[in-house]
């Protein structure tokens, strides 16, 4: 816990480097560090628990702990930590608190604005989603649909498979910018021209 905690956070804390510099070293540094917090606090979970047992029956505890007992003990949280090393979530370095965290974004400022926006489009596509899959829902269960109904359901299922294409397009700022630079090429670059304050007050007063 103190190499990743301690010496990783440190180093890129100093350099200023994060995930975008060394994505595979911070991954890994990442599944180590989860692993060896889960190995850590499972251990010391077992230790408290052995610790109550002793207390409360020395017997109980000599035939749950004695001897190899204690390797099994031992096991668990090398077991847990490994899979958590190969599977588990990594954690990753924030540089706004300089810690290891689950949460890559913490500390970021929220946009909430496309948040919902997003929101928006995902509720259309499954809204859509619900009614179709409804609808075939219930002609099946019933004996008798009218035709119109099911040309109905058949066309709207046909409709959905492009919907969603047509959703991102519409709302999607950032896929229309993609889709626009795509056809019609990069806009041109913006000048911007910054007058400096100082500099006028300097040229007046020389006039």
């Amino acid at each position: 816990m103190s190499v990743y905690n301690g010496v990783w956070t440190g180093l890129v804390s100093v350099t200023g480097n994060v995930f975008c510099h060394w994505p595979t070293l911070a991954y890994w540094i990442g599944n180590g560090s989860g692993a060896a917090w889960k190995m850590q606090s499972t251990a010391t979970v077992l230790l408290a628990f052995n610790r109550c047992i002793e207390a409360f029956d020395e017997k109980l505890a000599n035939i749950i702990f004695k001897g190899k007992r204690t390797f099994f003990w031992m096991f668990l949280p090398i077991a847990w930590g490994v899979f958590d090393f190969l599977v588990g979530p990594p954690g990753f370095f924030n540089p706004i608190y300089s810690v290891i965290m689950y949460n890559p974004h913490a500390g970021y400022f929220n946009d909430y604005t496309k948040t919902t926006k997003v929101f928006g489009q995902i509720f259309l596509i499954a809204a859509f989603l619900f009614i179709v899959s409804t609808g075939h829902l219930i002609i099946q269960n019933l004996t008798t649909v009218p035709f119109g109904v099911s040309q109905l359901l058949q066309y709207l299922y046909l409709l959905f498979n492009g919907l969603p294409a047509v959703i991102y397009l519409m709302f999607n700022v950032t896929l229309k910018r993609k889709v626009r630079r795509m056809f019609f090429g990069a806009p041109p670059a913006k000048v911007i021209t910054i007058v400096s304050v100082n500099t006028l007050s300097a040229r007046e007063m020389c006039h």
